[in-house]
């Protein structure tokens, strides 16, 4: 189970690195655009990280 987890946190890093790394271009105008973007996916993670840990909590509670 640990496994599952640790796997599920690097792809999660992962992810969240290249999402960062994408928005960083040279392009003035990409920039400016995608930065409500990379907002919003922050905001994903957040709420999908908060929401896996609650139910990992009820899980592992209920076991």
């Amino acid at each position: 189970m640990f496994y599952l987890l640790a796997i599920a946190v690097v792809v999660l890093i992962i992810g969240t690195l290249v999402t960062i790394s994408v928005s960083k271009e040279n392009d003035e105008n990409y920039g400016k655009k995608s930065k409500s973007n990379v907002m919003r996916l922050t905001s994903i993670y957040v709420v999908v990280v908060s929401v896996s840990l609650v139910i990992l909590g009820f899980y592992i509670a209920k076991t």
